[in-house]
């Protein structure tokens, strides 16, 4: 059965270079831009993994 759904944009590829540009002192959109997703995108996964977390400290 096919997948569903929009292709993750959050490769380990793309966390590995977001991780990487913000430990060298990127700001936030610079490390966007090297990691080839928008500002908008990483405000969305932030949002998603704060969210789960609260989420599993409900559920402990």
């Amino acid at each position: 059965m096919a997948k569903r759904g929009r292709k993750d944009k959050l490769t380990p590829e793309v966390q590995q270079k977001l991780i990487e540009a913000i430990k060298e002192g990127n700001y936030y959109e610079a490390a966007c831009a090297y990691a080839g997703i928008s500002y908008q995108t990483f405000l969305n996964f932030l949002r998603l993994l704060r969210a789960r977390k609260q989420k599993l400290k409900g559920e402990s």
